[in-house]
């Protein structure tokens, strides 16, 4: 319960971060919000699942990753 508070305080966190940016900044925040979340959630998936295959498992962080840099670019670069 308490991983599910500190996700949904960081993600209204950003949003009312984002509220006050211009749109592109905005976009990369919650871009770069989403991609954390899903590290985050997928980083505990391994350490309490872990019996999938590998290929699964890779899937999502490199998702996660993508998300995390294309928001990094977007609020760096605008």
């Amino acid at each position: 319960m308490g991983l599910l508070a500190a996700v949904i305080a960081f993600i209204t966190t950003a949003a009312n971060v984002a509220a006050g940016q211009p749109a592109r900044p905005a976009a990369g925040l919650l871009t770069l919000a989403g991609g954390v979340t899903l590290l985050v959630f997928w980083g505990f998936h391994v350490l309490l699942v872990g019996t999938e295959p590998a290929r699964r498992r890779v899937v999502a962080a490199v998702v996660g990753t993508i998300l995390v840099v294309a928001g990094f670019l977007m609020t760096e670069f605008s």
